[in-house]
């Protein structure tokens, strides 16, 4: 947090890559493509090309398109840049499976949004049977309805939706509901353990995911939200589903937090760990050495459980619990090692080496990771903006689409059929959330853009950005130099709004030391967390920061 922050998209190239590659590798700019939906102008114009380059690729393809697990992230992120109609494939697709038995010890496949393409043993084989998620499908369906507000879509899919929600309750009570003192076991009420991965295959190696657990119970609860709205008695009894659900997950992850050994950090403190399956207690690699799960170092350092603190799932981001997890995970990921090995490799090349550390990439599946959303919901600004960016020039190619797996030591076309959707996807979800982003009734505006983004006479556009409030515009202009700094902003109307919250990362950190919202003092701002919160406004806000 002390570091600067990364000056430009070139800059994080450069640090982060460029210089392993073979001397002389040009970077062209990314081919010119469509204008995606949600229009985005940025300072910074290859980070306005790289916004443009991934939208476009995620009308292309998908390498996994039929893999629940892969595909259901994607979908939702389609929804939050605008991109409705390539989701709806998503959807449609999974909307028409007859259900199938993923790869575990579930009880059935009846209203299951899954394909399976080959059976073993009444379950899905393979890929299918083993990259299944039936809770991110219908959590990214209806988040579909909460940003387009389209009533006829969800009337026409509720059934098929209620017959998936459905399943997710049955499975997790039915599971050895004929064991003596049910009640006492540690995953009681937890879905049933099961493959998600490819590593072991052809063999099955099942374990209570709390990441699958987490994705479950999220679908579960925004199909409550949206019930609530067609069907409140229905919508009533699925949200006592979901809470009941919740505790149950909480309970389990609160014995294993307990059990598991707390961690020394390299600051001389204690960390706790919240394991990212029951029973593990620890880093599956690097402290339990599991050979099965030798291939599996992205579960260790990006994905964990760190879903438990998403949105509509179980923990706030901000519990110490999900705090520490993410410190444990993050000096595992820049493990002493790791860092003085990159040292050594900048040493030879000629480069500075007292921040290697801050350019450093630890995870090759970042579509896996969580590590910068959980950054975000914390509003741990910085660390968010380093993760998010360092990984993402890891894994760009020079035409702009986005590898499954990074190319550390090469800048080159990713070209059919590489590019990988989920990768993309993963690229704009925290794109779009650094511009705008919902938090419970309140909507983010530029909650985590760049400083340098900021500085004089540099403007930040937004316009045609879904949200569960309806359609958002915002243009943000700095005059730094002067002492000010000011947004214009098209409130969206289709749903309530609590309020807005507006922050301006001013480029060299000064506080804000008054506001004014079109044209009249506003008293409603946080100078230390350089937050404006509007309220009570309707249609366009001007809304102006004035600084020492």
């Amino acid at each position: 947090r002390e570091h600067r922050e990364a000056a430009s998209w070139e800059e994080v190239l450069r640090e982060v890559r460029l210089w392993t590659c073979p001397e002389g590798t040009a970077v062209p700019r990314f081919p010119q493509v469509e204008d995606p939906p949600m229009r985005v102008d940025l300072p910074d114009s290859r980070w306005t090309d790289a916004w443009r380059a991934a939208s476009f690729q995620l009308k292309g393809k998908h390498m996994w398109g039929g893999l629940a697990f892969e595909v259901g992230r994607v979908a939702h992120e389609m929804d939050l840049v605008g991109l409705h109609d390539e989701a709806d494939k998503v959807s449609e697709h999974f909307l028409k499976a007859p259900g199938a038995k993923p790869d575990g010890d579930y009880a059935d496949g009846d209203g299951a949004l899954e394909w399976a393409t080959s059976m073993r043993h009444d379950m899905g084989y393979n890929h299918d049977g083993t990259h299944a998620s039936t809770g991110r499908l219908l959590f990214a369906m209806a988040e579909r309805y909460f940003l387009t507000g389209d009533k006829e879509w969800f009337q026409r899919n509720r059934v098929r939706m209620q017959a998936a929600a459905d399943w997710i309750i049955r499975e997790r009570n039915v599971y050895m509901q004929d064991i003596p003192n049910r009640k006492d076991l540690h995953v009681v009420g937890l879905l049933p353990p099961c493959m998600m991965g490819d590593y072991a295959l052809p063999a099955c190696d099942w374990h209570w995911y709390y990441f699958d657990n987490a994705f479950a119970l999220q679908g579960l609860s925004r199909f409550a939200d949206v019930m609530m709205e067609f069907d409140p008695p229905a919508g009533g009894k699925y949200r006592a589903e979901a809470e009941a659900f919740r505790a149950d997950i909480r309970r389990a992850v609160e014995r294993d937090v307990a059990l598991a050994p707390v961690r020394l950090a390299r600051d001389g403190t204690y960390r706790s760990y919240i394991p990212w399956k029951a029973y593990g207690q620890g880093l599956m690699i690097t402290e339990l050495g599991a050979p099965q799960y030798s291939g599996g170092w992205p579960l260790d350092v990006m994905l964990g459980a760190l879903p438990l603190a998403s949105p509509s799932s179980v923990l706030e981001a901000n519990d110490a619990r999900i705090v520490d997890t993410l410190n444990v995970m993050e000096e595992s990921g820049t493990s002493v090692k790791g860092v003085r090995e990159l040292e050594d490799a900048r040493k030879k090349a000629g480069l500075p080496t007292a921040d290697a550390w801050f350019w450093i990439t630890y995870g090759e599946l970042p579509k896996w990771s969580f590590n910068a959303n959980i950054y975000l919901l914390q509003d741990d600004v910085p660390n968010f903006l380093r993760f998010w960016m360092n990984e993402s020039v890891s894994m760009v190619g020079a035409n702009g689409k986005l590898w499954e797996h990074w190319k550390p030591d090469s800048y080159t076309d990713c070209i059919d059929p590489n590019p990988d959707n989920g990768t993309s996807g993963w690229f704009l979800g925290n794109f779009r959330n650094l511009l705008v982003m919902e938090e419970g009734q309140s909507l983010w505006i530029a909650r985590a853009t760049p400083r340098v983004w900021l500085e004089q006479g540099k403007k930040i556009s937004v316009r045609n950005a879904p949200t569960y409030f309806g359609t958002l515009a915002y243009e943000i202009v700095s005059d730094a130099d002067n002492g000010k700094i000011t947004a214009t902003i098209e409130i969206p109307s289709r749903s309530p709004l609590k309020s807005v919250k507006v922050r301006f990362r001013h480029p060299r950190g000064a506080a804000i030391k008054s506001v004014t919202v079109n044209g009249q003092p506003w008293n409603e701002f946080n100078p230390d967390k350089e937050v404006i919160e509007v309220s009570g406004l309707t249609g366009k806000a001007v809304v102006t920061a004035s600084y020492n």
